[in-house]
């Protein structure tokens, strides 16, 4: 039983590694952050004009 419990997580590492290559290859893994780095800068442009805004109704 532990051994193949044992077969079976080497297994799911296998395909794991596999997914993160397959990923790794196809840039999705660049677009990604890329796509999380625009998120945050717009994240922070929206906070400055809300900032901005709060401070000209004042």
């Amino acid at each position: 039983m532990k051994k193949k419990f044992e077969d079976l997580v080497d297994d799911l590492k296998d395909k794991g590694e596999d997914l993160y290559e397959k990923a790794k290859d196809s840039g999705a893994i660049e677009k990604t952050e890329e796509l999380a780095e625009e998120l945050k800068k717009n994240a922070h442009n929206l906070l400055k004009k809300a900032q901005d805004k709060l401070k000209k109704d004042d």
